[in-house]
């Protein structure tokens, strides 16, 4: 009968800590269950932490009045210690005290809650005094380990018998799970509410950094207006009058107005060079610009190999002469074309000519020469020189924006200027896929490898941009007039100094052209007058892609002669050249030469 009650119990037990997952509550279901299977009238259930080896008072009911644990300090168990806490828990076992004051006579006192008076918060508490006759003292094992003990006292002696015993330890062994999923549960919830605490922090750092970024984006945003801004009008008002000072000075070393003497062709000169310098400059500031803010673009086409390289070789041999440098050119391939952007690659082919002859001795040699790689992967020019060389040690800077050579090095050998030649070669390269190997070594020259991929499967769509040699200048200038005798040209530009430029120009051949602002100008002028030629700003005011589609569509002006300019730092609509039959294109700033080539062309 007496089992069969005590399994009825440990059944009730089992059932009841499975649906709790609160130690307090744990406790408390086992006090009530203790309290029907035998007498309990105090419980106390401390956790023992086997590294520090202190006891902590987790739960304390005494006479159905529960204590706050907090209350009772920790104890620590030393292994001297005579206590019955202290013996449970050294030993893993149980035990049963039928006299409690008997076996306190005979331990330590110091080492057990159970034990004397305490002062708790100026308050006199007993903690154990004779009430306490008999006690129950079980280990709460986890894994083997002791974590705990549980004591059960009755103030009555000789209270607990045998089976008392055994009820006790097989509560207390279900209690020791429950407790172990309760901790858990708990440490699990104060886990997920740590979480949710930093995830909350972090959604509000991150709201944070979202509105530093808005707030950055916006400044930086004006930023680069103000930058586009500023780099438009510098544009626009260097440009402008840079572009007179250049056209005017190569006007005069053609002695348009008469023979100049050696003197006024040598300021002359002076005045030019200087001028494309500075144009150079301009340049390279606001192509850096565009290449930093990717708003820099490539329109790769076929172009001719031959014309590409006699173009650049016509813009070095100018420049090698005046140091009487041997240029020499070899073409290792038969490749007749490329598919390349063709302004940018001879803008990065020239930049590397030009460094070639500026930093070569009188009187030495340079080399440009073309080849295919031996996997037909890439189209490689190679330019080499015979000039000071570079040591390894400056190389590493070379292809860094405003880097420079070593101040001796750059006065010897001209201008200085802005350190970004190389720069952009690099990027103008990187924008087509291409590549630049750089070798030098001091006093022996310098050889620079520049490879494009050669794409022969790319679709020929391209408008063509026919690269243009300058004639030589004997009979040039005769012909011209015998040609443009009676031709009439209209020119379409908003740019006032610009017009007045190629004013001046065509005003040597007996040609003054007819000057509109906008596209209803230019209509106006279609309708009413006959032209040979359009030389068109593709950025005048107005709508000029409606211009051309009408100029296109009617019969006497279908075939009309039209030359597009545009300016160095501005994106060309490809699709409109291709659609409108533009014949050909003109970069600003004009070259005199330039011009005039074309012009003869298209009215030969």
């Amino acid at each position: 009968m007496e089992e069969n009650k005590s399994l009825t119990l440990l059944y009730e037990t089992g059932f009841r800590l499975s649906q709790t997952l609160d130690v307090g509550q744990v406790y408390a279901v086992l006090y009530d269950l203790l309290k029907q299977a035998m007498e309990c009238d105090e419980l106390i259930i401390s956790a023992y932490d086997n590294k520090t080896q202190k006891l902590t008072c987790e739960y304390y009911r005494s006479r159905d009045e529960e204590i706050d644990p907090d209350r009772l300090p920790q104890l620590s168990i030393t292994v001297d210690s005579t206590g019955a806490q202290s013996k449970v828990i050294r030993s893993g076992k149980s035990m049963i005290i039928p006299n409690y004051h008997l076996f306190m006579r005979n331990s330590e006192p110091k080492a057990n809650f159970d034990t004397g008076h305490l002062s708790i918060e100026g308050k006199e508490f007993v903690v154990d005094d004779l009430n306490n006759r008999s006690a129950i003292l079980v280990p709460i094992r986890l894994e083997g380990e002791v974590v705990g003990v549980v004591q059960i006292f009755s103030y009555r002696f000789n209270a607990y018998s045998e089976r008392d015993f055994r009820l006790a330890e097989g509560i207390t062994n279900q209690v020791a799970v429950a407790r172990n999923n309760a901790s858990l549960y708990q440490r699990a919830q104060q886990e997920l509410m740590h979480r949710r605490k930093l995830q909350q922090e972090l959604e509000a750092q991150q709201a944070v950094l979202e509105q530093r970024v808005v707030e950055r984006t916006e400044s930086l945003a004006q930023a680069l207006s103000v930058r586009d801004e500023f780099l438009a009008n510098m544009s626009r008002e260097i440009r402008s009058p840079l572009t007179a000072i250049q056209g005017l000075s190569e006007l005069l070393q053609f002695n348009v107005s008469g023979e100049n003497d050696e003197k006024q062709g040598r300021y002359a000169k002076l005045i030019y060079q200087n001028s494309l310098h500075l144009m150079q400059m301009l340049n390279d500031i606001l192509d850096m610009s565009r290449v930093a803010s990717g708003e820099m673009t490539v329109h790769k086409e076929w172009v001719s190999m031959d014309s590409l390289c006699r173009a650049c070789l016509l813009y070095t041999e100018g420049r090698a002469i005046e140091k009487n440098i041997k240029v020499v050119f070899t073409q290792h391939t038969e490749l007749d074309r490329i598919y390349v952007d063709p302004p940018r690659t001879k803008q990065l082919l020239n930049y590397v000519l030009n460094n070639a002859v500026k930093f070569t001795p009188h009187g030495q040699s340079i080399g440009f020469e073309v080849a295919v790689s031996n996997d037909l992967q890439w189209v490689e020019f190679i330019i080499w020189d015979q000039g000071v060389g570079i040591a390894k040690s400056d190389q590493e800077t070379l292809f860094q924006p405003f880097q420079h050579m070593p101040t001796g090095f750059q006065e010897e050998n001209g201008k200085e200027g802005m350190g970004l030649g190389l720069v952009l070669t690099k990027r103008l390269l990187e924008l087509q896929g291409g590549k630049i190997e750089f070798r030098s070594q001091p006093d022996l020259g310098t050889l620079v490898a520049i490879s494009l991929p050669l794409n022969m499967d790319a679709k020929d769509d391209g408008h063509g941009h026919t690269t243009l040699l300058t004639p030589a200048q004997t009979g040039m200038l005769h012909d011209m007039k015998t040609r443009m005798r009676n031709v009439r040209i209209l020119l379409a530009d908003s740019d006032e100094a610009t017009t007045e430029l190629l004013g001046y120009y065509l005003e040597i051949f007996n040609v003054e052209p007819i000057v509109v602002r906008s596209t209803r100008d230019a209509r106006l002028a279609l309708r009413n007058e006959e032209f040979h030629m359009m030389i068109l700003d593709i950025f005048i005011q107005g709508d000029v892609e409606k211009l051309l589609h009408d100029i296109r569509g009617t019969r006497k002006l279908y075939k009309l002669p039209i030359i597009a300019t545009y300016s160095v730092q501005s994106d060309i609509n490809e699709e409109m050249i291709r659609s409108y039959k533009i014949n050909d294109l003109l970069k600003k700033p004009y070259q005199f030469s330039e011009i005039i080539s074309k012009i003869r062309k298209y009215l030969s």
